[in-house]
């Protein structure tokens, strides 16, 4: 028994919260190994390339709206990192839509299998009697 702030924490108690834990991981882990043999499309080569516009017109927003906010001397600082920030950010969201389908099958495959170790979790601390 540990004290924490006045009071008695059994610490035997966490020692099936770290079993249950590794089992999520590792379902999650087997989930999305699954998900990703299951997709028949697996290049993510097409999402890489289809976020280059995205990029583009992130990078254009980010540079017209610094130059629109600053007039000053050494602009072109605030610009350069207006346009690094806008092209990050439109690439990013441009590759998520475009690998949407793929995460998607993969976050399904990857909750089923976490779901099912929950749910056996919860049967054995709740047990169903039967009769």
């Amino acid at each position: 028994m540990i004290l924490e702030g006045g009071k008695a924490v059994n610490t035997n108690s966490l020692k099936p919260d770290v079993g249950y834990l590794k089992d999520l991981v590792e379902a999650g882990l087997e989930g999305i190994n699954s998900g990703w043999k299951t997709t028949e499309d697996r290049s993510l080569a097409p999402s890489f390339f289809g976020s280059m516009v995205p990029a583009a017109l992130g990078c254009g927003i980010g540079v017209l709206s610094t130059w629109l906010v600053t007039q000053r001397r050494g602009a072109a600082r605030v610009m350069t990192v207006g346009g690094v920030i806008g092209s990050t950010l439109g690439f990013g969201i441009g590759f998520a839509w475009a690998s949407r389908r793929l995460a998607g099958t993969v976050y399904r495959s990857a909750a089923r299998k976490v779901n099912t170790v929950r749910d056996a979790h919860w049967l054995e601390k709740h047990p169903i009697a039967y009769g």
